[in-house]
């Protein structure tokens, strides 16, 4: 056996084997063997295989928007090599929830976004696993900034057919939700969005 794949054997066994033990350290190997009958030496054959003990390179973790973010569900990128037996997949999770599998082909076409995440201090673990099933791991921390409740100008009294307006600051560029309850305690519901500097305005 060695590493060229179109190695002739040389060694002659007397008495024909059916197996033999060998050594090989890391790495992609041959086996070459030949057969010699009554009528003379047969064709090599070949046959590859691979020996690998060894886990893939650490995981590099990043977060290419800040690991400070008011994003509930940030993009996190992560990758790493194996280079005996290439890598297989990953397992990714948030510390204290089940870890998810996602395969090479996935990080590829897209950025992995985590599961929706509620304000405070995070960290996430990515486990990389080579086809020989070795694996290595990293957990990098991030945090999720929590959004300070509204502030909602006085309303002035109105009277009925006269336009109700809702306006006030909160976040910038983001979706606002305002809800109204009558005496009879049906609510309605109207949404509108944030300026670039959080000023917002809801009218029904």
């Amino acid at each position: 056996y060695d590493k060229n794949p179109a190695s002739v054997p040389s060694v002659v066994y007397e008495s024909a084997l059916e197996s033999k033990e060998v050594q090989p350290g890391d790495g992609a190997w041959y086996f070459h063997v030949q057969a010699k009958t009554e009528s003379g030496w047969g064709a090599v054959s070949h046959f590859r295989f691979r020996i690998d003990t060894k886990p893939p390179v650490t995981p590099k973790i990043r977060f290419p928007h800040g690991a400070s973010t008011n994003d509930p569900r940030p993009v996190v990128l992560f990758n790493t090599t194996d280079d005996t037996s290439g890598i297989e997949y990953y397992e990714v999770a948030v510390v204290g929830n089940n870890l998810q599998r996602v395969t090479t082909d996935t990080l590829d076409s897209n950025p992995f976004p985590l599961p929706e995440q509620n304000p405070g201090d995070k960290k996430v673990k990515v486990i990389a696993y080579d086809a020989a099933g070795n694996f290595s791991e990293s957990v990098e921390s991030f945090t999720i900034l929590g959004i300070d409740a509204p502030t909602v100008d006085p309303v002035t009294d109105i009277s009925a057919g006269d336009i109700f307006q809702i306006s006030g600051t909160t976040h910038p560029t983001s979706r606002i939700d305002v809800f109204v309850k009558d005496a009879n305690g049906n609510v309605t519901e109207q949404w509108g969005r944030t300026s670039a500097t959080g000023s917002f305005r809801v009218i029904w």
